[in-house]
């Protein structure tokens, strides 16, 4: 009997991940947004939500204005019932599907939270759980209360979550200490590491891994993890040399301080950023050359501090596949504080200026993978 997977929401970079997931079932469906980029493989198939047509997309507007007020849960109750009605036909034949297992994942701003409450279903439905913000949102909690198991990075997580929503966790499957954002396992065991940059001039190589950057920590999601220039100047004074990888460097008011930053001191370098999705092998190299890597800038008084506190970075994973061992300050995250004091992957510090060649060698990488992941999940 063949083992078939509903997988609901986008996949997520890097998506080639999901692939070891046939290593456990034979067939994947996947229910997206319409925008999805898709993974080309006979046993992957995609259902796209058109999220994009014109009621879809005056419902989900006026759904995002009510989100996040608690006052107006009747109101986003009842979009997504127009929702519903709107996509009936599309739905139905999901719900009709012959799928053994349900998976939803996995940040509170993608598709996945709505679409899994879109589907009217009896069969069981697995909730892997990653990133948040500290305020209320209807659709967040309404998919976490649908689940039937939940899946947590730490028990920090569980607490920080139970404080939010409260009782909704009651008769919940609970799974603590794992992490959807670990990468395929064909990646982890074949990546090429690269002689450290640090051996041609013994300075320490920090590299910072973004998407984006911005120029404003005051940005209301993401500017007290994402404005990073007090942190790199801070490295620069103690004499290290800082790249920035990125796709994205978000000005203010028409100034890029991370540009004139590199105009002003030449150990700041703005490099390309590195495709870990379709050109991984030599991402990976360039990744490999750096000593240490840095995570999130930690600002505190930040709408997105008291989550830091708890989050594992994407890049983390990145920096422990590239043998770059990764930094964090002290008090500012303690899931990772836990991690690095356990794995001992990972460098603590309370000065920057600590930070030595002495203390980051010999350290252990820790190279989970999806594939290892997925079987934990599924024992099938």
């Amino acid at each position: 009997m063949k083992k078939v997977l509903l997988k609901i929401g986008s996949l997520n970079i890097p998506r080639n991940r999901w692939l070891d997931a046939l290593a456990v079932f034979d067939e994947i469906y996947i229910f997206s947004f319409q925008e999805e980029v898709e993974l080309s493989d006979p046993h992957i198939h995609y259902i796209k939500f058109k999220n994009g047509s014109y009621r879809n997309r005056i419902l989900l507007r006026l759904l995002n204005k009510t989100k996040l007020n608690m006052k107006f849960d009747v109101i986003s109750s009842f979009l997504i019932f127009l929702l519903r009605i709107c996509n009936l036909m599309q739905l139905k034949r999901i719900e009709k599907m012959d799928v053994g297992y349900i998976h939803s994942s996995y940040n509170d701003f993608d598709d996945s939270n709505l679409l899994t409450l879109l589907i009217k279903t009896k069969k069981r439905i697995t909730r892997a759980q990653k990133e948040t913000r500290e305020y209320y949102n209807y659709l967040e909690m309404s998919c976490l209360k649908k689940s039937y198991r939940i899946i947590f990075n730490a028990n920090q997580n569980v607490s920080f979550f139970k404080k939010k929503y409260k009782r909704i966790f009651e008769n919940k499957e609970i799974l603590i200490g794992l992490d959807e954002d670990v990468r395929k396992a064909s990646i982890v065991a074949s990546v090429i590491r690269l002689p450290k940059l640090s051996a041609k001039d013994n300075l320490v190589h920090a590299v910072i891994l973004a998407g984006r950057v911005l120029s404003d920590k005051n940005e209301p999601r993401s500017g007290g993890r994402l404005y990073y220039i007090p942190l790199i100047k801070e490295y620069l004074d103690a004499g290290m040399v800082v790249h920035l990888h990125t796709g994205n460097i978000i000005p203010i008011n028409g100034n890029n301080p991370y540009c004139e930053l590199a105009q002003e001191n030449h150990n700041f370098r703005i490099e390309q950023k590195l495709d870990f999705e379709t050109d991984y092998e030599n991402a990976y190299k360039i990744l490999s050359q750096y000593d240490v890597g840095i995570l999130h800038a930690f600002i505190p008084d930040t709408s997105v501090f008291s989550f830091d506190q708890i989050n594992i970075p994407h890049r983390f994973y990145e920096y422990q596949i590239a043998g770059v061992v990764p930094l964090l300050k002290k008090n500012t995250n303690f899931v990772l504080e836990d991690i690095f004091l356990t794995d001992k992957n990972g460098l603590l510090y309370e000065d920057v200026n600590e930070i030595s060649f002495e203390k980051i060698k010999n350290k252990q990488f820790t190279n989970k993978t999806f594939e290892e992941y997925i079987k934990l999940l599924y024992p099938i």
